[in-house]
C-alpha cells in the first residue's frame, strides 16, 4: 500500500528512487523491440525471433558491462566494424550494422548512467564541443529545408534523409564517447592496441598469398576503406616513431605494419588512390610537427615535386578526374538553389538528371566530401564542419607537447597526422561523413574510428592540459 501510494502521489519521485532496477525492463523491452522490427521488417521466421529472445540474457549482461565500464565498448568495435555480419534491414538499400548498434548502445548507456547515477546531463569543457553541436543543429535545420520542393522533381525518401541527418549524430555521438569515457590512458592505450592487432591480421591477408587471402572475405564490406587504411598506417607510425616506452622489439613490429600496410596500397592497389594518398599526407604531417628542419625539407622538396606529381595522379586517371570536374559543375548548378542551408541530407541526388552530364541523365554523386556537404547542409553547415576540425587540430596541437613522452605523446602525433590525413581524403571521395547513395550507412564501419580517435583527444585534454594549467596557478 505504501508504494502505491508513493506512486499515485508523487510518481517522479518514486521513478527516481528505484530507477536502478527499472534499467532492466527497459532494456530488455528495447532490444526485444529491436528483435520484433529486425525480424517483422525482413520477414524472417518466427524461430529465429526466438533465438534473439533467448539471447536476451547474454545481451543484458553485455549490457551491464558496458554500464560499468564504458570504455570496453571501443575495444569491441574493431571486430563489431570489421567481423560482425549482423545488421537489422531498414527496408532500403542499406542496414543497421553492429558498428552503429554499438554505438548507440553506448550512447544510450551514457545517458542513463548520467541520469541515474550522476543526476545531471553534461559535457566536458572543452573548444571542439561548440561546433560539434551547432552542426548537428545546422544539418537539423537543412533536413527541415530538404521537405521544401526545391525543384519540379521529389528529392529522397524520408527514411533515406533521415538515414542522412543518423550519420552526422551518430558520428558525433562516437566522438562525445570517446571524449568522456576514455578517462585514464591506459584504456585509450588498449583500445589503439586492439585496433592495430585487429587491424594488423587484414594487413597481413592482404600481402600474403592469393590463396589464404580469401579469408580476407570474413571482413565486412565497408570495414576496410580509406579511414581504416589511414587510421592504420598513422597510428602504427607515431608509435613506432615516437613511442620511447616501447621496446625496440615493438617499434620495429609496428613498423614493419605501416611498411607492410604501404606496400600494399602503393604497390598492390595504386589505383585506389584514396587508399595510399591520405596516409601519405598524414606520415608527412607528423613528420612536420615533429621537426621543423624536415617540415623545411619537404617544404622546399614539394615545391618542385607536388607539382609534377599531381600533374601524374591526374594523368593516371585522366578520366575519372575530368568526369568528376564535370559533376561538380553541375552540383554547382544545384547548390545555387539554396546555398545557404543547402538541400538537406542526401536530396541532391535526385536532382541531378536534371542536368544532363556527357549526354546522360543520371544519377550521381559529388565524390568529394566538401562540395557533397555544400549540396547538403550549404554553406552554413560545411563552414561549421570545417570550425570543427580546425578546433581538433588546434586541440591536438597543444596535446603534441603537453602529453608526457611515450604512448600518449606519439598518439597526439598520430591523430594529428590521421586528422590531416582525413581531412586531405575528403577531396578524394572517401568521406568522414558518409554519403548515403555513395557507400552510405556501412561506410561508417571505417569512418567512425576517426571521429573515436578524435574524440580520444578531448580525453587526453583532460587527462593532462587540465592537470598542467592547475600545476601552473
Amino acid at each position: 500500500m505504501t508504494m502505491l501510494r508513493t506512486i499515485t502521489q508523487d510518481p517522479r519521485r518514486w521513478v527516481a528512487l528505484n530507477l536502478w532496477w527499472l534499467r532492466w525492463p527497459v532494456m530488455m523491452g528495447v532490444l526485444l523491440l529491436v528483435a520484433v522490427l529486425a525480424f517483422g521488417v525482413n520477414g524472417r521466421r518466427a524461430s529465429l525471433l526466438l533465438v534473439v529472445i533467448l539471447a536476451m540474457p547474454i545481451l543484458l549482461i553485455g549490457a551491464y558491462a558496458l554500464l560499468r565500464w564504458t570504455a570496453v565498448g571501443f575495444m569491441l568495435l574493431p571486430p563489431a566494424n570489421m567481423l560482425v555480419p549482423f545488421a537489422i534491414g531498414t527496408g532500403s538499400e542499406t542496414s543497421i550494422n553492429a558498428t552503429i548498434l554499438l554505438i548507440l548502445s553506448m550512447t544510450g548507456l551514457w545517458v542513463v548512467d548520467m541520469i541515474n547515477n550522476q543526476r545531471r546531463i553534461w559535457v566536458h569543457k572543452s573548444r571542439p564541443f561548440l561546433p560539434l553541436f551547432l552542426m548537428l543543429v545546422a544539418v537539423t535545420i537543412s533536413f527541415l529545408a530538404g521537405q521544401l520542393g526545391w525543384f519540379t522533381i521529389p528529392g529522397a525518401s524520408l527514411p533515406a534523409q533521415i538515414g542522412g541527418l543518423a550519420i552526422f549524430f551518430i558520428s558525433a555521438c562516437a566522438f562525445l564517447l570517446a571524449a568522456h569515457q576514455i578517462r585514464d590512458i591506459r584504456w585509450l592505450e588498449w583500445v589503439t592496441w586492439a585496433f592495430i592487432a585487429m587491424g594488423a591480421t587484414l594487413v597481413i591477408l592482404r600481402f600474403i598469398h592469393p590463396t589464404l587471402r580469401q579469408l580476407g572475405r570474413l571482413y565486412q564490406y565497408g570495414s576496410d576503406s580509406s579511414q581504416f587504411w589511414t587510421w592504420f598506417i598513422v597510428l602504427t607510425f607515431s608509435q613506432a616513431l615516437l613511442n620511447s616506452k616501447l621496446s625496440k622489439f615493438w617499434r620495429l613490429v609496428l613498423a614493419g605494419l605501416c611498411a607492410v600496410a604501404l606496400y600494399v596500397m602503393v604497390v598492390k592497389i595504386f589505383d585506389w588512390k584514396s587508399g595510399w594518398v591520405p596516409p601519405l599526407v598524414g606520415i608527412a604531417a607528423i613528420l612536420a610537427v615533429y621537426s621543423w628542419r624536415v617540415a623545411a625539407l619537404m617544404g622546399v622538396g614539394g615545391l618542385f615535386a607536388l607539382p609534377v606529381a599531381f600533374a601524374r595522379l591526374i594523368a593516371t586517371d585522366d578520366y575519372s578526374y575530368s568526369t568528376r570536374v564535370d559533376a561538380w559543375l553541375i552540383l554547382g548548378e544545384i547548390i545555387k538553389v539554396n546555398p545557404i542551408l543547402g538541400l538537406g541530407p542526401a536530396n541532391y541526388y535526385w536532382y541531378t538528371p536534371l542536368y544532363a552530364i556527357r549526354g546522360y541523365s543520371v544519377e550521381f554523386n559529388s565524390h568529394n566530401q566538401y562540395i557533397d556537404l555544400l549540396a547538403q547542409i550549404g554553406i552554413v553547415g560545411t563552414s561549421i564542419v570545417l570550425w570543427f576540425y580546425a578546433e581538433v587540430a588546434w586541440l591536438a596541437w597543444k596535446l603534441l607537447k603537453a602529453a608526457p613522452e611515450g604512448f600518449a605523446r606519439a598518439y597526439a602525433y598520430g591523430a594529428f597526422g590521421g586528422l590531416v590525413a582525413t581531412v586531405a581524403a575528403g577531396m578524394l571521395g572517401d568521406w568522414f561523413l558518409p554519403f548515403v547513395y555513395n557507400v552510405g550507412i556501412t561506410g561508417m564501419r571505417s569512418s567512425i574510428l576517426g571521429w573515436v580517435f578524435l574524440g580520444a583527444l578531448v580525453a587526453m585534454e583532460q587527462m593532462y592540459l587540465r592537470q598542467l594549467a592547475i600545476s601552473e596557478q
